[in-house]
Order: structure tokens, then C-alpha cells, then sequence
């Protein structure tokens, strides 16, 4: 027979808590009960036990027994990332805004006494690819935090179960499609308006005597905000819409730091750019080019952290507090009335 692992035994009894099977209050099973029931020694139990405890799902009472938590409600945030390696350094600009979002969700959290987890929704990172089995405790009372469209496929489960959803995104240009504003009607939406904010940056840029001015992004589609404001900042400035590089196909297989350093220097070369807008972690690769002062292009940042930008004068910067925005979004959970709705956010540019 083949033993099943502590993780499983723990997630089995968290979701049967959660889904009200172990109701609020109640008396579980005996630690011998229990063990016996998974075809476990009860010092393999216990661990679980006092991990269910530390979650502050169940409470252990000397010579009472263990009981279901009795407020169970509005405490745990579910963030979800992609897969187990979200935040590892192939990531690094999806690092960047991660933990600025998880830093604004931890500061509402530990004001509301309540607590983040993270939980991986895929094993490969592929879009769709969602393991639903990671999913199994959500109920009609979870808290769940979407930071990205890759989430898209599980709006109809969440909706489904009645579970309050807070989605910010920082990709504007995804929310027009008719179907995705109907699964998202349930929800608290805080948009970043990412095609306004490269519009006001082309223009700065313009202004300070730019007259070539390329975008470079880790992904671009024609449906990508950053895609449609730069399309539409050159035309309106009699400027060419097709400068602009994608350094991926859109499934996360990024180029090495070398092979990143050469793609830009070569796309901002060969096109005779004056102007080039970038994000802030691509800026963070160092790469050994001569922005500004220099003369030889004039350099825009997008996403930059306030004051953070390591010695280097930028012509232009673009920037949100995705801290405070996920503070502010992250209090919505709490609130006594749920109010669905989409609130739209313009960048800092300056």
C-alpha cells in the first residue's frame, strides 16, 4: 500500500475544513481516528495537526480535543502564481511587480489580521495548463487575488463557487474583450492603465527632441496595451509604428542576460533610435550602453520604483505605486458590502 504524504493529509483536511465538511466549532475525529483513517503512525500526524493549528483552521484544546476554528470567514488571501519557479531570477521583471503587489496585500492583511498564501496553479507554466487539484479547499468564502490575464480560464470556476475576486492588472488592453468583461462582472478590478502611460511617455520623449523612438518589451501582440499606445503615440507624432521589439514568443522562454544585451543594443543601433522605452527590470540587466548624457539615445523607463533608479538620469519615467494600489485593492475583502466594479488607474509620469 502506498503511503500517502504529509502535504496531501494536509491539504485533504484543509479543504474539508474550508468546504464545511468539518463545520466551525466542530469536534474533529481523535488523533487515532484520524490517523488510522490515512494509514499513518500518529507522530506522522502530528505535524499536520500543528500546521493546520498555525493556519489557525483548527484549535487544540489539553484534554478537550481538537475543534474546527470558529471564524473561518475573511482571513486567508489567496494570491495565485503561475508555477512553483514563478519567483525564481528567469523572472525578474515579473519579480519586480510580484512583490510590490504582495508587499501592498501584506500591509492590508496584517491590518485586517488576516494572512497571504501563495499557491501555484500550474506545474509547467503554460497557459490553460491549470491543476485544479492545488484548488480543492476554495469555497464560496475565499479570498482570491489575480494579478495577471494568464488567470483567465479559472474566472468561471471562481464565479462559480461565490468566492470574492480582486484583480489587478497592469494589461488595460485584455479587459475590452466582451466575454472577459462578463466573467469579470463578479469581481473587484483595479485596472493599470499600462496603453496611457506609454502615449504620455512617447510624447515626453517627442518634446525633449526624439525623433526615432523604439519600445522593447519582454512580449508584445497587437493586443498588448503596450503594443496599441506606442502604435498609437507614433502615428499621432508622424512617427514609424513599427519600431518596437518582443524579446519572447509570450511562453516565458526568456533569452539569456547576454543574449538579451545583444538583441537591444542591436534593435537600438540598427534602427538609428534617438528614443527608446523599456521597462525597469530590463533597465536593471546593466547593460553596457550609453543612454542620455552620453548622446546617443535618450532613455524611458516604465515601471520605475520612486527614486530608484541607480544613478542613471533617464529622460522620461513612468511609474505606479502597485504598493498602495494593492493595499487599496486588498482592502475591498473586508469590506461589509461587496461591491463589484472596475476602477481604472493612469501612471506618474514624469
Amino acid at each position: 500500500m502506498r503511503k500517502i504524504s504529509t502535504e496531501k493529509i494536509y491539504n485533504d483536511l484543509k479543504s474539508k475544513i474550508m468546504s464545511g465538511h468539518f463545520a466551525a466549532g466542530m469536534r474533529m475525529p481523535r488523533e487515532l481516528e484520524l490517523a488510522q483513517a490515512y494509514g499513518i503512525a500518529r507522530n506522522t500526524l502530528r505535524p499536520v495537526l500543528q500546521n493546520l493549528e498555525k493556519d489557525c483552521l483548527i484549535v487544540r484544546l489539553p484534554r478537550k480535543g481538537t475543534f474546527v476554528a470558529n471564524d473561518l470567514t475573511h482571513k486567508v488571501i489567496t494570491y495565485f502564481i503561475p508555477c512553483p519557479e514563478f519567483l525564481d531570477a528567469r523572472f525578474e521583471i515579473v519579480n519586480h511587480e510580484t512583490k510590490s503587489m504582495l508587499n501592498g496585500m501584506m500591509r492590508a492583511a496584517y491590518n485586517a489580521e488576516a494572512k497571504v498564501e501563495t499557491i501555484p496553479v500550474s506545474s509547467d507554466n503554460v497557459y490553460g495548463h491549470i491543476d485544479y487539484n492545488y484548488l480543492r479547499f476554495l469555497n464560496s468564502k475565499s479570498l482570491v487575488f489575480i494579478s495577471s490575464v494568464w488567470y483567465w480560464p479559472l474566472l468561471p470556476f471562481l464565479n462559480k463557487l461565490g468566492a470574492r475576486v480582486v484583480i489587478a492588472l497592469n494589461l488595460d488592453g485584455y479587459l475590452k474583450d466582451a466575454a472577459t468583461g462578463k466573467q469579470c462582472q463578479k469581481s473587484y478590478v483595479i485596472v493599470l492603465n499600462r496603453r496611457q502611460e506609454i502615449i504620455d511617455m512617447y510624447n515626453q520623449l517627442v518634446k525633449k527632441g526624439c525623433h526615432k523612438i523604439g519600445l522593447i518589451n519582454i512580449y508584445l501582440d497587437e493586443e498588448h496595451p503596450f503594443y496599441i499606445g506606442f502604435q498609437q503615440a507614433a502615428n499621432l507624432n508622424n512617427q514609424d509604428p513599427t519600431l518596437f521589439l518582443s524579446l519572447t514568443n509570450g511562453k516565458m522562454d526568456f533569452l539569456n542576460d547576454s543574449e538579451k544585451k545583444a538583441a537591444i543594443t542591436h534593435f537600438i543601433q540598427n534602427n538609428n533610435l534617438d528614443g527608446v522605452i523599456l521597462p525597469y527590470g530590463l533597465f536593471l540587466q546593466k547593460m553596457n550602453y550609453k543612454w542620455n548624457g552620453n548622446g546617443q539615445c535618450q532613455l524611458g523607463i516604465l515601471d520605475c520604483p520612486t527614486n530608484d533608479l541607480d544613478g542613471v538620469s533617464a529622460s522620461v519615467v513612468g511609474s505606479f505605486d502597485e504598493r498602495k494600489i494593492c493595499e487599496k485593492a486588498t482592502q475591498q475583502f473586508f469590506a461589509e458590502h461587496w461591491l463589484p466594479g472596475v476602477t481604472e488607474i493612469n501612471a506618474h509620469v514624469y
